[in-house]
């Protein structure tokens, strides 16, 4: 059951939202622009901070709405509406139609706290925006969210399987943003407000 449901997420995943908002705006080689990236950081970069948001809000429900119909309709529990989620998120980094190079799955993950509960969903998008803001680095908000999931597992679900799969997609999120990390210990990441700066010259 465990595989099938992380299967089913998996497949989900694969609904990238900065395809379809770049491909909206006629622009179809947005993975060999800006950061290189499919991710709504990126897209923000090439096309705009409003086309940012609609590709994070495309991300954040393709994780939610399968948890939503998994809880509604078919009954699973805070375990197994996990998993599904966590399936979400990985297909989203991770895509077979396209390489397995996707996002970077903050997005996915605010989405993923949605599906367990309103409440957890708040939650992860507060902790998002309050170290992003906070750090000035929009990828700090990213980590965030990988780290809180399986804090929130651990006191919901105990050590059950979705626990240790959140553990390894807090590694994976660490392993994507590696490039990041770097750049910040160089100091070559670009920051939220040198973001807007440039943006407004820009204009």
């Amino acid at each position: 059951m465990n595989v099938f449901l992380l299967a089913l997420g998996y497949s989900f995943g694969w609904l990238e939202g900065a395809l379809v908002v770049s491909r909206y705006h006629g622009e179809r080689e947005i993975g060999r622009k800006g950061t290189g990236n499919i991710g709504a950081s990126n897209v923000a970069i090439v096309l705009g901070f409003k086309s940012g948001l609609w590709v994070a809000a495309i991300d954040i429900f393709k994780a939610f709405l399968p948890m939503f119909i998994g809880r509604s309709y078919f009954a699973l529990n805070l375990e197994s509406t996990a998993i599904l989620g966590i399936g979400v998120v990985i297909g989203h980094i991770f895509p077979l139609p396209f390489h397995f190079k996707g996002g970077k799955g903050a997005a996915s993950m605010v989405g993923l706290g949605y599906g367990l509960s309103f409440h957890l969903g708040i939650a992860m998008h507060l902790a998002f925006l309050l170290f992003a803001i906070g750090s000035n680095y929009i990828f700090i908000g990213s980590l965030a969210v990988f780290v809180f999931l399986p804090v929130i597992l651990l006191f919901t679900t105990g050590l059950t399987p979705a626990f240790y799969l959140s553990v390894l997609l807090m590694v994976i999120g660490f392993y994507k943003h590696q490039t990041n990390l770097r750049n910040l210990k160089e100091g070559k990441e670009m920051g939220l407000r040198n973001f807007f700066i440039n943006r407004k010259k820009k204009a």
